[in-house]
């Protein structure tokens, strides 16, 4: 298990089938502090891990990110 201010930069955050960020781009620090692990198959693939506790302002972000994913037209 990593804490996501461990993985390298470039590296993809999912939880479940959506795209949290991309670690030093699009990913908000907010979440650096969450465990995370890789996942098999891609060697840029992370997931935040299930245990984690979400403060109201990273699960407003992960909301916001799986209604993009889900409805990408919006």
């Amino acid at each position: 298990m990593y804490k996501v201010w461990q993985i390298a930069d470039g590296m993809i955050v999912w939880k479940g089938n959506t795209v949290i960020g991309i670690k030093g781009m699009t990913l908000p620090e907010m979440f650096y502090d969450c465990d995370c692990y890789k996942l098999p198959g891609n060697a840029f693939d992370y997931a935040l891990a299930p245990s984690n506790k979400y403060t109201e302002e990273q699960q407003d972000f992960i909301n916001k990110s799986e209604k993009a994913w889900a409805d990408p037209e919006e």
